[in-house]
């Protein structure tokens, strides 16, 4: 029998075990309802600072690190959330951005793993304030970061596509996309504006 295909995996494996009429997976649904709202203001308070800080340094356009009058970024508030909210006005999209959130942190992870190999080796006498069995646990971390990069892109990734003007586009298309406008976009812009303000740091260190 093949399973049945469904937006609330949790709720419908417990209706397929208490049966439908029971009220568990009612109860766990409102639960996870709760923890959503919950999660909601640290996602929005995460993405919008991240982006505030990216632009003030220069990755990306300044205008996104404008702040009003009492000190909130709103630009950074409002474009990365209305580009949320138009993805998940379509499942489709909704669901390549989960795929892209996904990837992007786990990428992330195994280049902080990468870089915490590199800073050991360049820096082996800076102040380590909080210590791990070196080189197992980092070590162990790396090894599941690219297990689960590999899951991510060989079951989710390859295997996802996008409807874009009635034409059905990879998933894999997406993705280099933005890679590759990100990389053009620092190439000729970003580099100057972040040694311009690395440049201005420095000059307010000194004084």
């Amino acid at each position: 029998m093949a399973a049945e295909k469904g937006d609330y995996p949790l709720s419908q494996a417990l209706s397929s075990v208490y049966g439908e009429g029971s009220v568990i997976p009612t109860i766990v649904a409102v639960i996870g309802l709760f923890g959503l709202i919950a999660s909601l203001h640290g996602i929005i308070m995460g993405y919008s600072r991240q982006t505030y800080a990216l632009a003030r340094v220069g990755y990306f356009p300044r205008g996104l690190a404008k702040v009003n009058k009492k000190g909130v970024p709103v630009w950074s508030l409002l474009v990365p959330g209305s580009i949320a909210v138009i993805c998940a006005g379509s499942a489709t999209f909704a669901n390549a951005l989960m795929i892209l959130s996904v990837f992007g942190a786990v990428v992330m992870y195994c280049i902080s793993m990468v870089s915490l190999f590199i800073l050991r080796r360049k820096e082996p006498d800076l102040e380590k304030p909080f210590k791990v069995i070196y080189p197992i646990v980092p070590g162990i971390a790396l090894v599941l970061g690219l297990v689960c990069l590999y899951s991510i892109v060989r079951y989710s990734v390859f295997t996802t596509s996008l409807s874009l003007f009635g034409m059905t586009v990879p998933l894999t298309y997406v993705i280099s996309f933005i890679f590759i406008g990100a990389i053009l976009y620092y190439v000729l812009r970003g580099t100057k504006q972040v040694q311009s303000a690395s440049q201005k740091l420095d000059s307010s260190v000194e004084l």
